[in-house]
């Protein structure tokens, strides 16, 4: 989940009819707040209404005077008070697995990046406004840290959408029918739940969302050479990427677009054109019955998974000589094709004992599960336990995997399971006890943690040179 704590409100355009109509002044009087054309200010009490031009020095000299300050949405808020109305700004936004659940996975990788951003500009509000910028810098980051917002609402209907690398403009929260204001568009939402209940196949080619694909298919290479590695003409390429194209490409020239790209499936390509798409596989299945579990069932389904894989792998007939060896084996079995997935050495092999095996040598591994849409990483330890052939050749012919277990064999997990042991003793959970030790954490909310470290660390630095 993506949550956002503004620094300064936020109030869009499309709300400004409405706001004007409850003041009874023009629309247009209050886009001036908002685009810093204005601002209200307040001495002993009595608000008024301060014209700016855009001049830095004059705004400084001018707004510098006045006891109390308000720029943007705040100056709206504020204005609306003196009248005796209330107007609700967004001081506060939360996106959750509703938004997954209802858009593509490109749509949630176009929404994160907006999110982020709004993210990024909002601490750099925070850390100036604790700096104690002057009002001209202040003004214009909140003014940023709005429009950042209102690209995360709905880009396209900006006067400058957010563009990705390849120039196309990020699709937003109105691309899949939710508004940060009102919340989700029930009409959208029966559409998108009746989707499997619309007009049969072949439909009507979608040339807008083709030539996103296209584009995101040939990537950094040249429309040539990948026209070159697909075994079509440039100028059938260039057509498609630039939306240009005249009818609807045939399936065989789907699939020779897909074959030269592993950025976009033959089946994205497919329902773009208008075509029914291939019959999912059990890897779609499975995608699909995962996407639908909670964030608990999801860890747990993904510790059954890799449990049950060792299981069917050891003991194994040929030396280990790479865990990518064993990462392609599970990925090619219980990989999720919506999460991304990486198997390595926690530390050297050691030495082992244990009573009832002839296992003398244990090397510990771990499987880290990063799911995008949830936004959480999971990793499981477990420890891979053999011995040495004549010719120094590591067998693998069992492993171990509870807690207790892991603790006294692995030196180098003692501080992660401690650490993990102590965490859990104040809930009256002994972890000890578990069958499987592994850690899960919010992506989203350690990045918040570092964000917050360094914007601390900004503000030493800045204290320390005052």
């Amino acid at each position: 989940m993506i949550s956002v704590n503004l620094a300064t409100p936020v109030i869009f355009y499309k709300q400004l009819p409405g706001i004007a109509k409850k003041l009874d002044v023009d629309a247009d009087f209050l886009k001036g707040f908002l685009t810093n054309a204005r601002c209200y200010v307040e001495d002993a009490g009595k608000g008024e209404v301060l014209e700016l031009d855009n001049s830095a020095d004059t705004i400084t000299k001018v707004v510098a005077t006045h006891e109390k300050r308000f720029y943007g949405a705040e100056a709206i808020v504020e204005f609306a008070k003196s009248k005796g109305v209330d107007i609700p700004a967004l001081n506060h936004f939360e996106l959750g697995a509703d938004i997954s659940a209802h858009a593509t996975e490109d749509q949630v990788a176009n929404i994160t990046a907006l999110a982020a951003r709004v993210e990024r500009l909002n601490s750099r509000y925070k850390s100036l406004a604790r700096l104690e910028a002057p009002d001209v810098i202040l003004m214009n980051e909140a003014r940023m840290v709005r429009d950042a917002v209102e690209q995360l609402e709905d880009n396209s209907g900006t006067y400058f959408p957010a563009l990705d690398q390849n120039g196309v403009a990020y699709q937003s929260l109105k691309d899949i029918g939710y508004s940060l204001v009102t919340g989700w568009d029930k009409s959208v939402l029966e559409k998108n739940s009746n989707k499997d209940a619309e007009a049969t196949f072949p439909k009507e080619p979608d040339f807008q969302r083709l030539a996103s694909l296209v584009k995101k298919a040939i990537g950094t290479r040249t429309q040539g050479k990948f026209a070159f590695q697909a075994g079509l003409t440039r100028g059938y390429i260039s057509n498609l990427a630039n939306g240009n194209a005249k009818a609807q490409p045939t399936e065989n020239t789907i699939k020779k677009i897909a074959s030269a790209t592993d950025a976009v499936t033959e089946n994205e390509l497919r329902i773009a054109c208008g075509y029914e798409p291939l019959p999912d596989d059990e890897k779609d299945k499975l995608s699909m019955q995962r996407a639908s579990m909670s964030d608990d069932a999801w860890q747990k389904d993904n510790v059954d998974a890799f449990l049950s894989f060792l299981n069917e792998t050891i003991p194994m007939s040929t030396p280990l000589s790479s865990t990518e060896i064993l990462q392609a084996l599970f990925k090619e079995k219980y990989g999720d094709k919506n999460d991304q997935i990486l198997l390595e050495k926690v530390s050297a092999p050691g030495t082992y004992r244990a009573e009832g095996t002839a296992a003398n040598v244990i090397l510990p591994i771990r499987l880290c599960w990063f799911s995008f849409k949830r936004m959480l990483m999971q990793t499981l330890y477990v420890g891979l336990i053999g011995h040495y052939s004549k010719n120094d050749e590591l067998y693998i012919t069992g492993y171990i995997s509870s807690v207790k277990e892991l603790h006294d064999a692995v030196p180098a997990l003692r501080g992660g399971i401690d650490a993990a042991y102590d965490a859990s003793l104040p809930e009256g959970i002994d972890i000890m006890k578990f069958p499987v030790f592994y850690t899960a954490s919010n992506v989203q909310e350690a990045y918040k943690r570092v964000q917050q470290k360094i914007v601390s660390k900004i503000d030493e630095s800045a204290a320390a040179s005052l």
